[in-house]
């Protein structure tokens, strides 16, 4: 389920990233062999440091656990613009994450392989890889949750259609239905190793202690 909605995703943060692909996904936090292993305290801090979105504004932090998750580390964000007329209308900003550790693991044994050749072939690593993956979405601007499904469906309907998982489709978008998102309010998604899609709104008020809370749905 996770594969077939972030796809676009997921691609365009690995062409948008592209040249500092490998150096955002090895950072400090991935201890290599003879590293000594960081101080809790400078843990700590580097928890505290964020990725700004300078199309919008809206900060993410660099290192965030989901519920059940190991460390995840950003890997980039951008926004996504709507156009009204001749007037490009911000929308959303999005952060993707990936477990740190388990992504440069496995990153690296691709790369020695000759694994990656092209653009695709970062992308494909990503989607595949055996580690969770999660993206954070935070809205600027007020929409209806149906208005924010009809910009997914675009691309969501024809691929889930055509895996046979419109059932899937279905019960992911229950959980916009009836649904205003305000501005500042936060989408979190996080796909397991095993494929399944954990999905939670918080409001802008609401705690963002992501983990500690409980997952509003779990598509399996």
């Amino acid at each position: 389920m996770f594969s077939l909605f972030s796809e676009g995703a997921w691609c365009a943060f690995v062409l948008y990233l592209y040249d500092g692909f490998h150096d955002a996904v090895l950072l400090p936090a991935t201890k290599r062999k003879g590293q000594p292993t960081m101080p809790p305290r400078l843990r700590q801090v580097q928890a505290l440091a964020v990725v700004r979105d300078e199309a919008s504004g809206v900060e993410f932090p660099i290192v965030q656990k989901f519920w059940q998750t190991e460390d995840m580390r950003c890997l980039g964000c951008m926004t996504r613009s709507k156009k009204f007329m001749i007037v490009a209308v911000k929308v959303y900003s999005v952060a993707a994450y990936v477990e740190a550790e388990r992504c440069a693991k496995e990153l690296g044994v691709r790369s020695r392989g000759g694994f990656f050749e092209n653009d695709d072939d970062y992308c494909s690593a990503l989607l595949d890889g055996a580690f969770s993956k999660a993206l954070l979405i935070r809205l600027v601007r007020d929409v209806e949750g149906q208005q924010f499904l009809d910009a997914l469906n675009t691309t969501l309907v024809p691929r889930m259609s055509l895996a046979g998982e419109t059932a899937k489709l279905a019960e992911f978008q229950q959980v916009f239905e009836g649904k205003k998102l305000v501005s500042g309010t936060e989408i979190a998604m996080v796909g397991s190793v095993v494929g399944d899609l954990d999905v939670t709104i918080t409001g802008p008020g609401a705690s963002r202690a992501y983990d500690s809370v409980t997952p509003e749905r779990r598509i399996q």
